[in-house]
């Protein structure tokens, strides 16, 4: 009777230990399966958008395009403010945390695909924070990124985010690297000419520049300081034949990922499962 109970009361302990040892790698997993989750989600979107954009009649699209080009010309003509506080200082309302998918759809600008640090993120067309912390945002007070002269797009994206990687491998980039949007029909390419850390509230480097056809990517720096901007300015190019099969391996990358880590995290669960049955099977 005594050795039964001793029995029972080992058995349970066993169980404890593994239900906290398998709590504690989930733990240990969760950043990196949230990330995942996360990249998925984003892949979803751009996906869809692109489906919208494809299904989208030329008619509409030109609309949309021909008001942005408006809004573009005026802001060149009256000279732009970009409105970095807007980016320093967002705060997210409660209001903000229960948008419907229609808030993101209404906002939705198009796709940004960085290929050398396998970013690909929906870019929305104003800045705050429900939207920084879905994607990539059009900053206030700069150009639609729809090319052409006397335009400067800044786009910017969050670092450091526990459940999402964004903008985190932006150093990386060099001068040259180039990256690729889409915006409704048009497909644009950009090349990097200059990087720079700027003050938070220094906007010099983010004003329309005459003639000139511009895309400038923003971030915080230090990481997980966020004292300053970390800025890359890249200029048009000509939209290169290898950029489809750039975008799709890293779509594709991203979407594997989440399947993989799911898998991975299965099969480490049912691996000490099955050890502690035949851990548990010798003592018998």
């Amino acid at each position: 009777m005594v050795k039964k109970k001793q029995q029972k009361s080992r058995k349970i302990v066993n169980i404890i230990m593994v239900i906290v040892f398998v709590a504690g790698i989930c733990i240990a997993l969760y950043p990196y399966i949230s990330s995942a989750i996360r990249d998925y989600n984003d892949q979803r979107i751009v996906r869809q958008y692109q489906e919208k954009a494809k299904k989208e009649n030329k008619a509409a699209a030109d609309k949309i395009l021909a008001k942005q080009k408006r809004e573009n010309e005026k802001l060149a003509k009256e000279g732009n403010n970009p409105g970095v506080a807007n980016y320093n200082e967002s705060v997210e309302s409660d209001k903000e945390k229960q948008q419907p998918q229609s808030y993101f759809d209404k906002h939705m600008l198009g796709s940004l695909t960085i290929p050398k640090i396998k970013v690909n993120l929906p870019v929305f067309d104003q800045t705050n924070d429900t939207l920084l912390n879905k994607g990539a945002t059009l900053l206030d007070g700069t150009s639609y990124p729809t090319g052409g002269k006397n335009t400067h797009a800044v786009i910017s994206a969050h670092r450091g985010l526990p459940s999402a990687d964004m903008f985190d491998d932006l150093p990386k980039l060099k001068i040259g690297d180039q990256f690729f949007l889409e915006i409704g029909k048009k497909k644009l390419a950009y090349q990097i000419e200059s990087t720079k850390i700027i003050e938070p509230t220094d906007t010099s480097d983010l004003v329309i520049k005459p003639n000139r056809d511009l895309v400038t990517l923003m971030t915080c720096t230090p990481y997980m300081i966020n004292s300053h901007r970390l800025i890359y300015t890249a200029k048009r190019i000509p939209y290169p034949k290898s950029a489809k099969k750039q975008i799709e391996t890293v779509q594709d990358g991203k979407t594997w990922l989440i399947f993989l880590w799911i898998l991975g995290a299965a099969v480490l669960v049912g691996v000490i499962v099955l050890g502690y049955k035949k851990i548990s099977q010798r003592k018998k």
